[in-house]
C-alpha cells in the first residue's frame, strides 16, 4: 500500500499543477448586450442604458450619441447608466467594452421635441482700413460665422457679391482721392441686416498714421492656446496692446502687423487695441478659448516585472490637456489632471499580475492598459 501512495503522488502533483496554471490564464469579458429604457420618451426625460454581458469587465464606454461620451470604471456586468436629452431626434446609443473587456454593441432611442438649433449664418460687422491711399488696395474685412452671401457696394459706383465663410479679408482699388461710403449688406438666410464704413482715400500724400481695426483667433498650428492678433491699420503707430488676460504690451511698428500670443487653455478674453498720438484709431475682439479635445494613446510600464515595495514607473501617452483615471488593479486609484503625455509612479505592496488600466473624461478620448508582474522580496534567508 506504501508503494501505490507513493506512485500516485506525482501523478496527483501534475493535476494539481496543470489546474492551477490552467486558471493562471488571464481571462477577459466581452460586453454582448445593451437595453436602452425608455426606447421612446420626451426632452429631459431620464434614459437608462444597460451593458450586459460576461465578466470580467472594469470599464464600459458609453456613447449616447448627441456628443456625450464616458468612459464608467465599473466592478462588472451588468451596468447601468443614465442620460437626458436636450433635443429631439433619432439616437443611437453605443456601448464598448474596455481595458480588460471587449465587445461593441447599440441601442436605438426617439426623442421628442424640438431639433437642436441649426447653426446660424450672420454678419456681425464690417470694417475698412481708412484712410486708404489713391491706386493701393484697401483692406476690408466682413466680420460674423457661417456661410453667407454678401453684397458690397463699393461707394466708387462699383459692386461684388461675395458667397463667404465668415470672417473674410478681400481689397478694393480706388482711382480718385475723397471719401467714400462702403457698405456690406447679408441676404437672406444669413442675418446681420446692413453695415457701413467710412472710407477716406487720400492722394499722392502720404496718409496719417492710424490704427483701424483688431482681431483675434485660435491658432490652428501653434502651440496649445496659441492666439493670432492682427491689428489693422496704417504707417508707423506706437499703441497699447491689452491681451485680455492681464497682460499688456506697449508696442510700436508698422501696421498692419501680426503678434502671436498664449492664453490658457479655456476662458473668454476681450483684446483692445489703443493708439498712441501721433497715431489716432482703438479697437477691440473677442476670443473664446475652449478647451482642446485630447487623447489618451497608450501606457508605457517600466519594468514590466518588478519586486514588491519597488517603485513602477508609468508613462501616460497622449496629447491635449485632460482628467485621466487610473486603476492600479491592487485596490489603489488615481486621477491625474494635466498635459500629456505625463509620468507616474506606483509601488506595489503584494506579489501577482495587475492589469492597469486608465481612462479620460470627456472632451477627451481614450483608454489604455498594460500588465505588470509583481514578484516577492528575496532575502538572505531565502538562499542556500
Amino acid at each position: 500500500m506504501r508503494y501505490e501512495v507513493m506512485r500516485a503522488t506525482p501523478m496527483l502533483l501534475l493535476l494539481t499543477l496543470g489546474s492551477a496554471q490552467a486558471g493562471a490564464v488571464t481571462q477577459r469579458g466581452v460586453v454582448n448586450g445593451l437595453a436602452v429604457t425608455p426606447k421612446a420618451a420626451g426632452t429631459g426625460t431620464t434614459i437608462s442604458a444597460t451593458a450586459t454581458g460576461i465578466n470580467p469587465c472594469g470599464a464600459v464606454f458609453i456613447d449616447w450619441g448627441d456628443g456625450t461620451a464616458i468612459t464608467h470604471a465599473i466592478v462588472d456586468l451588468p451596468s447601468t447608466q443614465t442620460h437626458a436629452y436636450s433635443h429631439g431626434g433619432d439616437y443611437t446609443v453605443r456601448a464598448r467594452g474596455m481595458g480588460n473587456c471587449d465587445g461593441d454593441v447599440t441601442a436605438s432611442v426617439r426623442i421628442e421635441g424640438p431639433a437642436p438649433p441649426a447653426t446660424q449664418s450672420k454678419l456681425t460687422g464690417f470694417t475698412v482700413a481708412s484712410p486708404g491711399g489713391r491706386g493701393e488696395p484697401v483692406n476690408m474685412r466682413m466680420e460674423g460665422q457661417g456661410a453667407c452671401n454678401v453684397s458690397v457696394a463699393f461707394g466708387d459706383g462699383n459692386t461684388q457679391e461675395f458667397s463667404v465663410q465668415l470672417p473674410h479679408t478681400f481689397t478694393h482699388v480706388y482711382s480718385v482721392a475723397r471719401g467714400y461710403n462702403v457698405t456690406a449688406a447679408a441676404s437672406p438666410p444669413c442675418e446681420g441686416g446692413r453695415h457701413t464704413a467710412r472710407l477716406d482715400v487720400a492722394g499722392d500724400q502720404a496718409p496719417s498714421p492710424r490704427l483701424n481695426g483688431v482681431s483675434v483667433r485660435p491658432s490652428t498650428a501653434g502651440a496649445p492656446g496659441t492666439a493670432i492678433i492682427q491689428v489693422a491699420g496704417t504707417g508707423g503707430c506706437s499703441y497699447l496692446l491689452d491681451y485680455g488676460d492681464g497682460n499688456t504690451e506697449r508696442r510700436t511698428g508698422v501696421l498692419p502687423e501680426r503678434v502671436d500670443h498664449v492664453y490658457p487653455p479655456s476662458g473668454t478674453f476681450v483684446v483692445a487695441a489703443t493708439a498712441e498720438a501721433p497715431c489716432d484709431g482703438k479697437s477691440q475682439d473677442t476670443l473664446t478659448m475652449a478647451r482642446s479635445r485630447g487623447a489618451l494613446d497608450r501606457l508605457v510600464i517600466s519594468p514590466t516585472r518588478a519586486r514588491v515595495q519597488t517603485r513602477v514607473s508609468i508613462t501616460i501617452e497622449g496629447r491635449g490637456t485632460c482628467r485621466v483615471f487610473v486603476d492600479f488593479a491592487d485596490g489603489n486609484e488615481q486621477t491625474i489632471d494635466g498635459q500629456l503625455p505625463v509620468r507616474i509612479s506606483h509601488t506595489f505592496t503584494r506579489p501577482g499580475s495587475y492589469e492597469v488600466f486608465a481612462w479620460t473624461e470627456a472632451p477627451c478620448t481614450g483608454d489604455a492598459g498594460g500588465t505588470v508582474a509583481v514578484d516577492r522580496s528575496m532575502n538572505r534567508s531565502s538562499v542556500r
